[in-house]
């Protein structure tokens, strides 16, 4: 065994333990970081996909809308024709 310094009785653990943990702690949280990154970076390549196909389909839909609004802007303007008061001719009577 080899000779130690410290007073007989002492227990190295906690100080073995707290070197080690401070050897691979930052090792381990890195590369758990790293991996939440990926993994968040995929989820918003997904939902950026997901938002631009509703996209997509919203100008669709507007442009329906638009088409729509238009048509029936044509009907009112007919129907508004439609019921305007006729004139009366006179008659002449002579």
């Amino acid at each position: 065994m080899l000779a130690s310094t410290a007073a007989p009785g002492t227990d190295w653990t906690p100080i073995a333990v707290a070197i080690i943990s401070s050897l691979i702690g930052p090792g381990l949280i890195a590369l758990l970081t790293q991996r939440l990154r990926r993994e968040n970076t995929a989820q918003h390549a997904e939902n950026k996909a997901a938002l631009d196909r509703i996209d997509g389909k919203l100008d669709r839909l507007d442009t329906r809308l638009d088409d729509h609004g238009e048509r029936l802007s044509v009907v009112e303007d007919r129907m508004d024709i439609a019921r305007r008061p006729r004139r009366r001719r006179r008659v002449r009577r002579g």
